[in-house]
């Protein structure tokens, strides 16, 4: 393609498009005309002269009413935009439930007794949550923590970890934790239960929330309490690997008191604890010595 044919070509496509705008023009000046005013012979610059005589036109009579108001007293008339009326206020809910729906529930007998119930909270926030439930009307918090040893300024140095980060364990009512997680406080958000995925949901669409029997928990703790750092905390995809053994309490050491099965984690012989989907955690290294032999875990309940 020649250069004289690029050039005419974009000459025609700009003239083209100014023919375009004068035709918008010109329908847009037909029918904003009065229909006694178009004859048919107008030409395009008639046509706006017209439709730009005909807007300052009103424009001068509207200005020449507002002044003529004024002048015998009258006040100009408003020009304010109409308002509009503010969104309804929605109350907030993490889960989607009010605070009303909590107030008004009404709770079975199970649901009003004190239960350790298994807490899940958001990254980084375990020790927060911790402090804000002991300050809430909650009966027991607990914290699994352990001793580890990190680099600080190049020196190596002890500090208290999670044990099992996201996780905390309440003893409480259903009634008070609700009360907690919807009421007013700001650490609230970060705190849900830990759900059952094997039961069925309730009228909001949740699944029950996951409760550790007294008997499992006591052992827990006392094994978390002993602070000792061959404790082995087994999630459940890893359990299928681990033979258990017989029911035993352990009646000396650090780990006294402890009810659980034997098992051998990482050839060692040690006392397991299970707490039902979620994990089970080992005692140190324990000799035959120091254990107890139970008969069933009904036998462990009714001596505790």
């Amino acid at each position: 393609m020649s250069a004289s044919n690029g050039i005419s070509l974009g000459l025609s496509a700009r003239h083209i498009g100014r023919r375009l705008s004068t035709l918008c023009l010109f329908y847009h000046s037909r029918h904003l005309l009065e229909p006694g005013k178009w004859d048919g012979h107008q030409n395009d610059s008639t046509l706006f002269c017209m439709y730009k005589s005909e807007n300052i036109q009103e424009r001068s009579d509207m200005n020449s009413s507002i002044d003529e108001i004024t002048r015998q007293g009258g006040k100009e008339p408003s020009r304010k935009e109409p308002t509009l009326n503010p969104p309804p206020k929605i109350e907030k809910s993490a889960i989607g439930v009010t605070s009303n729906y909590i107030l008004n529930k009404r709770y079975s007998d199970d649901e009003k007794e004190d239960k350790w119930y298994v807490l899940r909270i958001r990254y980084n926030h375990d020790e927060d949550a911790y402090k804000e439930l002991l300050s809430a009307q909650i009966k027991k918090v607990y914290f699994a923590t352990h001793q580890v040893v990190k680099l600080v300024h190049g020196k190596r140095k002890k500090i208290k970890a999670p044990l099992i980060p996201g996780l905390l364990f309440a003893f409480s009512s259903r009634k008070d934790l609700d009360y907690f997680m919807f009421g007013k406080s700001p650490m609230a958000v970060h705190v849900r239960y830990y759900r059952n995925r094997s039961t069925g949901k309730d009228e909001q669409g949740y699944n029950d929330p996951v409760t550790v029997p007294e008997l499992e928990m006591d052992s827990f703790m006392k094994i978390c309490d002993a602070d000792n750092p061959y404790v082995q905390v087994i999630p459940p995809e890893k359990q299928q690997h681990i033979r258990k053994g017989d029911w035993v309490r352990v009646i000396g050491g650090p780990f006294k008191d402890v009810i659980g099965r034997t098992a051998i984690v990482k050839r060692q012989r040690c006392v397991l604890v299970d707490l039902q989907g979620i994990c089970s955690i080992s005692t140190a290294f324990i000799t035959k010595a120091l254990l107890e032999p139970l008969q069933t875990k009904d036998e462990c309940n009714d001596e505790v």
